[in-house]
Order: structure tokens, then C-alpha cells, then sequence
């Protein structure tokens, strides 16, 4: 049990997160503190009186006494803001790496999405185009995971698999590929959805590039496995960050889907 309670709340991430709020709670506790006895000491009968007459003696015991105990308790907050103003400017110069590493990321993400080059799919692009660049691919992406779902969707009328699974293996396809050449693989990989089921489509696959000219089968992993691979680890990186509170977590993520156009965002969503 001590072991999973350290795994689910490292001390380190404790630390991190409420040490300020510790540190400013004693620090104000002690700043109460001395005021109550700055003036408890101050009004005492030994030292309050009206008389305009100076007792030396007492006047040298009301210094010791403040000095010695109240200047002690406002010593101790007046060193607990100092190492409050230390963490938060330490918890800044955190946040800024943060943001910088992060926004690196982004940079990364219009990269990969400005470096996306495919070639178009007759039925898919204008007339005379044959290669599609940047985010306009994902438009193509969105319309090949359709086809290959109505394909599978078509071929499951005896409810093979079911509605989930449909998906699953729609966006597979998509991912890996269909090939015959891939048999090992699919074997491997696609298994579960049924031997039978995986020969109809690559036979109604063929139909397709014979009768429509449309190759719904290309492999795209080589494509969006960068793309996949540092969404997955920018949000990893903003998730797991134990000095980024909930509410920040969420704009940064926020930051990040702003990035995704309505086609990306249907391409994540399979």
C-alpha cells in the first residue's frame, strides 16, 4: 500500500505543488503571532502607564523582552518570505522551460504538418492534381477511413465483428495498410478480426483500384507515425509535469488541439 501511495503522490510532486502555500501559511501564523505579543508585551501593566517618566530599568526590559522574543518570531517569517520568494521565482524559471520545451512542440506539429507530401486519389482531388501537401491531406486521410469503413461495414452483414470493432479495423487499414504481400503481418496484427473477413477486403479492395481507380488501401503509417508520436508526447509532457497545475494543464492542451483542423480532429477521433 505504501508503495502505491508513493507512486500516485511522489513526495517530490507534493513538494512541488504546495510547498509555497505551507511555506506563506507558517510565514503568516508567525507574522500574527508577533504582532499579538508585540502588543500584548506592549500593553502589559508592568510597561503601559500615562506617566510621561522614563523607568530605565523598565524600558531596558521591554527592549530585551521584544528583541528577544518578538524581533525572534518576526526574524523566522521575515526568513520563511525570503525562501517564499526564492520557490516562486524558482516555480517561474520552471514554468518558462515548460512553455519554451512546449512550444517547441507545437513548432515540431506544423512542421510535420507542413511536410506532409501524398499522392491524391483520382476520385479524391481536383482534376490534374497529383500530390497533396500539408494539412490538406488529412482531408484525404478522413475520406480513405470512411471508405474503408463503409467497406467493412458492408462486408460484416453476418455480424462478424462488432460496431467497435468495425472502427478499430477501419482505422487499422488505414494505418498499415492492405497488401497481399502482407499475410505475415496481418496475421499477426489483425487476427482477431477473422481470416475471412480480412480476404473479403483485400478482394474488394482490388475491385475498388481496378473499377475506381481509387487505392482506399495505402499504407499512411509512415506519415503519421511523427505526427502521432509527438502529439502523444507533448501531451505526455504536459500531463505528467507535477509544477503545472490542473487549470494550466488544461490551456496548454487547449493550445495544442487549437492546432488540429476539422479533419485532423477526425483522424484522431478513429
Amino acid at each position: 500500500m505504501k508503495k502505491k501511495w508513493k507512486e500516485k503522490f511522489p513526495i517530490k510532486c507534493f513538494f512541488a505543488r504546495y510547498s509555497l502555500t505551507f511555506l506563506l501559511v507558517i510565514s503568516i501564523i508567525f507574522l500574527v503571532l508577533g504582532l499579538f505579543l508585540f502588543f500584548l508585551v506592549l500593553f502589559d501593566e508592568h510597561f503601559f502607564h500615562f506617566s510621561f517618566k522614563i523607568n530605565l530599568e523598565l524600558a531596558n526590559q521591554f527592549g530585551t523582552l521584544i528583541q528577544g522574543l518578538v524581533g525572534t518570531i518576526f526574524g523566522i517569517a521575515g526568513a520563511l518570505l525570503v525562501a517564499i520568494t526564492f520557490l516562486h521565482q524558482s516555480l517561474i524559471n520552471k514554468k518558462s522551460q515548460i512553455e519554451n520545451v512546449f512550444f517547441r512542440m507545437l513548432d515540431y506539429h506544423r512542421d510535420n504538418v507542413r511536410n506532409i507530401r501524398i499522392k491524391s486519389y483520382k476520385d479524391y482531388a481536383k482534376k490534374g492534381v497529383e500530390k497533396i501537401e500539408g494539412g490538406r491531406a488529412f482531408v484525404l486521410f478522413k475520406l480513405q477511413i470512411f471508405d474503408l469503413l463503409k467497406v467493412v461495414q458492408e462486408l460484416n452483414t453476418d455480424k462478424i465483428i462488432d460496431e467497435t470493432n468495425e472502427i478499430n479495423l477501419a482505422y487499422m487499414l488505414f494505418y498499415f495498410g492492405i497488401d497481399k504481400e502482407w499475410d505475415s503481418f496481418t496475421n499477426i496484427h489483425l487476427k482477431d478480426y477473422g481470416k475471412v473477413m480480412l480476404e473479403k477486403i483485400e478482394q474488394k479492395h482490388l475491385e475498388i483500384i481496378k473499377n475506381k481507380k481509387k487505392n482506399i488501401g495505402r499504407t499512411n503509417q509512415t506519415v503519421l507515425s511523427a505526427y502521432f508520436r509527438n502529439m502523444y508526447n507533448a501531451i505526455k509532457y504536459i500531463d505528467e509535469n507535477i509544477y503545472l497545475s490542473k487549470i494550466e494543464k488544461y490551456q496548454y492542451i487547449k493550445m495544442y488541439r487549437a492546432q488540429l483542423s476539422n479533419s485532423e480532429q477526425a483522424v484522431f477521433y478513429f
